[in-house]
């Protein structure tokens, strides 16, 4: 999902840095949305299912064509 392609580093001068190539932005709002290209259909539901049930407040963005 855009949400979980994040990585955060630590720098040699002791600074994060983060790499998100989708952005911050469905993160910092609770947004999960499919990454259709390293995703399956029946994968995204199945994880926004369990993700929902630990995160009530998740929006999911369902599956579109």
């Amino acid at each position: 999902t855009t949400a979980s392609a994040v990585g955060v580093t630590l720098s040699e001068g002791s600074e994060l840095e983060i790499y998100a190539p989708h952005g911050l932005t469905d993160l910092l709002g609770l947004v999960v949305r499919a990454n259709k290209i390293t995703i399956t259909r029946h994968v995204y539901e199945e994880k926004c299912r369990r993700w929902k049930k630990a995160w009530p407040r998740v929006t999911v963005i369902q599956w579109e064509y």
